[in-house]
Parts: structure tokens; sequence; C-alpha cells
């Protein structure tokens, strides 16, 4: 056992995880009440700028635990910040630039303000001297560079407005160039003379963002990808390298590399050779990347409302054993693990391959064997498969679209041959559209999920006849659905629901649990059901009476685990994979009513859905939208995540240490796992000078999950002051 300390904050989240693995992964995240929308990094110091509230300053000495040390409040929205000097420079949505003396960072103080345009700033930049500034002058789209001069920055004065072909997206500047970004690509300008601007060079990069200057070379994203261009002649600048696989909407430099946010992937990229940069790694989020900054080898990534902290220390990947070229989305196996299918983006078609692990190189080699891509005169480029089902004598699949949905049933006696042996269009009569996500078997009926609002029932007694003999409705969203023995269960928006079909084509409605949440995926085992409940966690629930299903405890992942894919059973061990923390768990279910924490495995990519095969993990890696920024089937060797717990190799993970709601104002309740019976727990809170506060638990406790609440009070019954606030938790005095 080990003593765990984390923070508890009345004001923001602060999670410290352990596991640091040899791969790029997030390592912690914070939220305030705001909307984040820029951050910019000096020395120690974060400066990021808050959308309802101004900016706040944290202090990042220890990159993963981000403490607030000042701030500067405004009513109104700060979009863009620059620091020189110890001076902060803040661009405003309602068209106000705001000097702030940030020397003392734990009370800024107001310089001076001005009023730039009645309409919208786009961007701006600065030197020792000057301040341009990118604005769009009206509804007209007339867009205008505005000069300024902050010499001081107690009063800034107005210098020259000059006309902007398109809207700018950036600007940087040296002692006398400005580089500024736009649509149209990049406009130079030399302003020697600030009152008698020229341009003297132009680049046609198309939609061009974040340009960056490092060592007289200039780099931006634009039609080409990433650009680096040699500045030190202004005369004469010349193109260095474009890589067009790189493409990002801001960056930031650290230590030969250039982190790029774009979207929901952050790439780092290699540039200590400006003529041959490469990408070297990614890292995919659940949230969209707005802007970045890195410190130490630690990105720091907006999101909508907050940051994600991710630690970019190790370039590798040691645990990746191969990555096939398969965009994947969704992944099946056949219990013999001789087969797996595997289905990507829209129109790929649905992939068939052999699994052929152990090849004279050592790696993981499946081979594929089929693709099946329906066409059809209205589809000419294919339908998109949505559900495909595999078991040891039969295999079948939806493909569908808004007018056409047809159910299709596959001959794999030949894996040479594999071919459609029996077809079927469906009908729905309650939908004008048909999206079935989930299917099942019993004997020679297959239940069809369809997430519209219903089952529906194929006869596949004759495989080269299949036909459509009922459709059962049900409201709500099905996501998942599996058969076993005479019962069938899905998840839906409102939780598990438990079907008799002693009777197959007579379902009778049995059991009912109610997640108040938003059950997404489940897997059964013996007399348990193990449901994926997004934001709730993994809820084991007792399937025993299938009358009265109820829930036995409740796995807490993370604090905000964000749980969408269908958990894995395999050799007693539960898989879970946590999509906002790219991190995926084992549990250890000797004892199903409890499963215990046995390791975890945090990564860079999104997993749409994981499989098993052999000692392998198989993850279809991409972010769930219309891009696929994520490519590939990743394969993992995941045998040491896998390895038999004996009692003196017990771990208790700092992720499962956790408290919620976090931040709080009234109470909050603490969540940690005992792995073993009879062990004395010792549960204390701490404020942030080490002194302790309060006493929690100091007892003997059983093996399983225990949830302890906090009222806020010390041990003296009197409410402690708003601050930060630090748990620690001994176990068997470790």
């Amino acid at each position: 056992m080990k003593s765990r300390i984390v923070f508890i904050i009345f004001v923001l989240i602060i999670m410290c995880v352990s596991n640091l693995l040899s791969v790029y992964h997030k390592v912690g995240e914070l939220f305030t009440n705001g909307h984040y929308r820029d951050i910019k990094i000096e020395n120690n110091l974060a400066f990021i700028g808050d959308e309802d509230f101004g900016i706040r300053i944290y202090d990042i000495t220890e990159p993963i635990s981000p403490i607030i040390i000042g701030s500067f409040a405004l009513d109104r929205t700060v979009t863009d910040i620059l620091i020189r000097d110890n001076i902060a420079y803040l661009l405003c949505y309602d068209s106000k630039l705001y000097i702030v003396d940030v020397h003392n960072p734990d009370n800024p103080i107001l310089l001076s303000e001005y009023t730039i345009t009645n309409y919208s700033c786009d961007d701006f930049g600065i030197n020792n001297n000057y301040a341009f500034i990118l604005e769009e002058i009206n509804l007209d789209a007339i867009y205008r560079l505005e000069i300024l001069d902050i010499s001081n920055p107690v009063d800034p004065r107005h210098i020259a407005y000059y006309p902007l072909p398109s809207a700018g997206t950036g600007c940087v500047l040296t002692d006398t160039l400005a580089f500024v970004a736009t649509l149209l690509g990049v406009y130079v300008y030399d302003f020697s003379d600030p009152y008698d601007l020229t341009q003297i060079h132009w680049f046609d990069s198309g939609n061009t963002f974040a340009p960056l200057i490092q060592d007289d070379v200039l780099l931006f994203s634009g039609y080409y990808g990433l650009e680096i261009i040699d500045i030190s002649d202004p005369d004469n600048m010349q193109v260095i390298s474009s890589n067009d696989d790189i493409h990002f909407h801001d960056c930031s430099i650290d230590r030969n590399k250039l982190y790029g946010a774009n979207g929901y992937i952050t790439y780092v990229v290699d540039i200590s050779h400006f003529d041959a940069t490469e990408i070297i790694q990614s890292y995919i989020s659940t949230d969209y990347s707005g802007k970045m900054a890195v410190k130490d080898n630690f990105v720091f990534d907006t999101t909508y409302d907050g940051f994600n902290i991710i630690d970019v220390n190790d370039p590798h990947n040691p645990e990746l054993l191969n990555c096939l070229d398969v965009c994947a989305r969704k992944i099946s196996k056949s219990p013999d693990d001789e087969l797996m299918l595997v289905y990507g983006v829209s129109h790929e078609g649905l992939h068939f391959f052999q699994m052929d692990f152990f090849q004279m190189n050592d790696s993981v080699n499946p081979e594929l064997l089929y693709t099946h891509r329906p066409t059809t005169i209205q589809h000419p480029y294919g339908l998109n498969c949505t559900a495909f089902y595999i078991d040891n004598e039969i295999t079948c699949s939806v493909f569908g679209s808004i007018e056409l949905t047809k159910f299709y049933l596959y001959d794999i006696s030949n894996f040479e041959s594999i071919t459609e042996s029996g077809e079927i269009e469906l009908i729905y009569p309650n939908s004008s559209y048909i999206n079935v996500r989930s299917i099942a078997r019993k004997d020679n009926y297959i239940y069809l999920g369809a997430s519209t609002d219903g089952i529906m029932i194929i006869d596949i007694s004759d495989p080269d006849n299949p036909i459509h003999l009922m459709d059962y409705g049900i409201d709500g969203f099905i996501f998942d659905l599996t058969i076993r023995n005479n019962y069938l269960y899905f998840v839906n928006i409102g939780g598990l629901r438990i079907f008799d079909i002693s009777d197959p084509l007579s379902p009778i409605d049995v059991g009912f649990w109610n997640s108040y949440n938003r059950a997404e995926s489940f897997v059964l085992y013996e007399n348990y059901a193990y449901i994926a409940d997004y934001d709730g966690g993994v809820k084991v629930i007792d399937i025993s009476d299938p009358t009265y299903p109820f829930v036995e405890t409740t796995l807490v992942l993370n604090s905000t685990s964000r749980l969408k894919v269908q958990p894995i059973i395999r050799n007693n061990n539960l898989i879970i994979s946590d999509i906002n923390w790219n991190e995926i768990f084992v549990y250890d279910i000797t004892n199903p009513s409890n499963p215990v924490f046995h390791s975890s495995y945090r990564w860079n990519k999104y997993s749409n859905d994981i499989e098993m095969f052999d000692n392998y993990l198989f993850c279809a890696n991409g972010y769930e939208s219309y891009n696929n920024y994520s490519y590939g089937l990743s394969i993992i060797d995941f045998s040491e995540y896998l390895t038999e717990i004996t009692d003196n190799e017990i771990q208790i993970p700092t992720l499962n240490l956790s408290n919620f709601p976090n931040p709080f104002s009234s109470q909050t309740t603490i969540s940690f796992n005992v792995a073993q019976n009879s062990y004395f727990v010792n549960l204390e809170i701490y404020n942030i000078k080490g002194q302790k506060v309060k006493t929690i638990v100091n007892d003997e406790k059983e093996r399983g999950i225990w949830k302890e609440v906090w009222n806020g009070k010390d041990d003296h019954g009197k409410t402690v002051s708003s601050g930060f606030y630090l748990y620690k938790l001994d176990v068997n005095g470790k």
C-alpha cells in the first residue's frame, strides 16, 4: 500500500496522477466557472484569459499542480494575451486594449486602457514600442490594421490606420517588420517609419494561422501546412520548407519542438532542422483545442471551459507494437479469436481480418481478408456500416443511410472466399430513418437494436433468405444490446432494461434499472452487468434476479471520466476505457461484486473502441466527429497489465482517491479503494501550509470502495475558509 495525497480545491480542480508511462498523456485538467480563450506562459506563471471574468494568474512551478495566485477582473471577454517585461496586454472582444502591470502577480494593476473600434478585434502583435491590432470595423467585412505607440504603457497613443485585404488571424513583430497572417496569406510590412507603412512581401498561403518567429525564421500554418520562411534578409525572404501533414490554429515552441493545436489534436513537431520537419507524436482530446502554451515539456491546451495538461516528456511509445493502416471506429471478434471485424468512417466498408499473432519478427500481423462495401445507384460510394455481429456460427451486419437500410449475412466457411450469403432491406414503421447500433442473436433469431425507437427481429433459419419478422417499439435510444440464455439486455438513455425472450417473438419487459444519467454500453459476467454510465462511473449491477437489477457498487475512475466504450472481460479482468483521459483501466473481478483496481495505461490517442486478442489490446483510434484525427488501429502488448494480483502487489492508484464535487461549497465526498480485508485506514485533511485540519477516518476498513463526506469543517467543528486543501490517505501505515 502507498500513501496518496490529492488536492481538494474550492475554486479549481487539480488532478494528481500516477503511472506516468513513456507516452504523451494527459496528467491534469483545470476548470473555472468561465470559458478560457487564451493562455500565455512567462517563466513560472500562466496567464489565462477567461471569457466571463478577465485573467487569472497561476503559479505553474509544478506544471501538473497549478496554483492560482492572482487575478484581474474585467466584465468582458479577454480573447488574446501578450506578456512583455512584466506588462500584460489584454485584447478584449469589446474592442478595448487593457495594459496591466503584473510585476506583482498577486496584485495586478491597471495602467491604461485604449478603445480600438466599435466592432471586433481579431488579434494583435507587439514589440517594445508598438502594438499592431487587427480589426474588423463593420458588418460589411472591412478590415484594417491599427498601429499604437505603447512605449509608455500608461499612455498608449494612436499612430495610424491601414486597410487589410482580408480578415487578420495573427500578427508578429520584429523591430521593424510586421508579419500579418490573413485568410489570403501572410503580408509583410516595413514599419521603420510607422507613419508610412510599406508592404514589402506577400506569401500566398491561403487561410493562414498562428505566425511565430524563432531565430530569424517565420513559422505559420497555411494552405501548404507548416511553412518555414527565412526572414534574415528582408529583401530576399526564402521558403525553407513546407509540410502539408501539419496544420494548426495556434502553436508554441519549446526546445526545438513546435506544439500545434488543431481542433481535437495536438501535434508535437521536431523543428531542430527547419528543412526537414516531422511529427514526433500527437495527442487526441475529447475537447476542442483552442490556444496552447508549453512549459518544461508540459503542454497547457485550452478547451472551451478549462485546459488539459499534457505530459510530452517522452515522445516514444514502446508498448505500441503496430498500427494497422485502417480507419477504425468499432471492433468485434469471433469467440475463437480467429476473425476480427472493423469498420471506420462512412462508406469505407466492413473489414474482415484473420488474426495471426506470432510472426517471425514477433509482431502482431492481422491479415485483411475481405472488405464489404455495398453500393447502390443512390450511393455509388457505398453505404455506411452501422453495426455488426460475429460468433462461431453467424456473421452479420447492417449498412444504411437515411433512405435505405440493409441487413447482411456472410458465409465465412472459407476465409479465402468470404461472400454475402443473404440480405434484406429493413423498413421500420415508426421512423423514416433506421439507425441500428447493436446486434444480438438467439438461436435462429437476430435482434437489431435501433437507436431510434425499438428492436427488430430477423429470422435467419435460411441464411440465404433472411426474413424481417417483426418490430418491438421501445422509447429511448438503444445503445448496446446482448442476449444471455432467455434474457435480452440492453442499455439506453434511461438505463438497463431486461426482457424475457423465452418466446423469441414475444419479448416481455421484466426488469429495469434507472441510471438517471446516460448508460452507454455494458458487459455481462456471472450475475453482474458492468455498465459504462458516461460521467457516472462504472455501475456494477446485480442481475441475479432479472426482475430486480440493482447497483452493487460504482467504480469511480477519474473525477471527470467519460465512459462510452464497451468494457471487456478477460481472465477475471475488467478492462475499461476512459475517453476523457485517454486511459485504460484494469480491475480484478475475482470477486465480481467488488472489482479491485489492478493497473492502468494512459496514452495519447482517443479510443472509439477496444478489443482483446490473446494478450494484445486493439484500440480503434479517432475522435468521434466527422473527422478522424487519429488514424489507425493500434495494437498494444497488454500482458503486463493483466498479471495476477498477489497479496504483496496490491496497488491503489492516485486516480482511485478522488473527491466529488470539486470545487464544492458545502460538502464533498471522498472516494478511495481498500484492496484487502482488515486494513487500517487514516484519512486526513490538510491546509496548504501542511497543517492538519480534520481527521475523516482513523479505523479498520474492509475490502471495497469507501466514500466519506467532508463538510468543510475542522476537528473543532469550525467551518474553514475558502482556498486550497489537501487530503492524505494512509493504508496500514504506508
